[in-house]
């Protein structure tokens, strides 16, 4: 646990069980109106009704395979980062937005499956950990909530050599990371028409 007295008493801590309802409903927020899930999904009531049990899978696929990281404040839950580790066997379980299994959903998970799939080919084969989700309430956004969350989980990679990777889903994001060291791994993805995805990278020295 991490107390940041700079951040307005902001603690970083990873996420207990009781914890995952609130950070899936962090997520829900902040991804709600960001513009790869306008584009999939263009109904706000749609999106809201589909993005709370999606992130709900992913809180708890991460807090079971990978890691959750969560900012706090006031007792609140303002900001969540999901990582996954990838080793050279390969790591599926955070590709659940599989197109040829969600065929029978509705087109915006359709969308979002095809754009995974782009995504996922573009993703490193070498050891690496991915940086899934990072979201802060919106509420508490431009704070640097976010970044102190990245920073906290760049200490632990930094300490074995690992590097990291993330797809920036927004001109602002993509400035974000790329002040905390990332760079581009390639072209900007746009899936079937939908707005540009940045994948980016970082390396660490061991």
């Amino acid at each position: 646990m991490i107390a940041m007295n700079g951040l307005a008493n902001l603690v970083l801590r990873d996420a207990h069980p009781l914890d995952r309802p609130a950070a899936a409903e962090v997520l829900t927020a902040a991804f709600g109106n960001s513009p790869v899930v306008c584009w999939a999904e263009p109904d706000p009531a749609a999106r809201a009704a589909q993005l709370g049990p999606y992130f709900a899978a992913m809180v708890a696929l991460a807090a079971e395979t990978g890691t959750v990281h969560l900012a706090i404040t006031d007792n609140r839950i303002v900001g969540v980062a999901l990582w996954y580790p990838r080793t050279t066997a390969g790591l599926k379980a955070h590709e659940v937005l599989d197109a040829q299994s969600l065929e029978a959903g509705p087109e915006s998970l359709r969308r979002l499956g095809r754009l995974e799939q782009l995504l996922h080919a573009r993703r490193p084969q070498e050891p690496h950990h991915y940086l899934a989700y990072l979201g802060v309430a919106p509420g508490d956004q431009s704070k640097g909530i976010g970044t102190a969350l990245v920073i906290k989980h760049h200490k632990t990679l930094r300490v074995a050599g690992t590097p990291a990777y993330l797809e920036a889903n927004d001109p602002r994001n993509r400035a974000l990371y790329a002040r905390l060291g990332y760079t581009d791994h390639g072209t900007p993805i746009t899936g079937h028409g939908g707005p540009p995805v940045y994948p980016m990278q970082r390396t660490f020295a061991p």
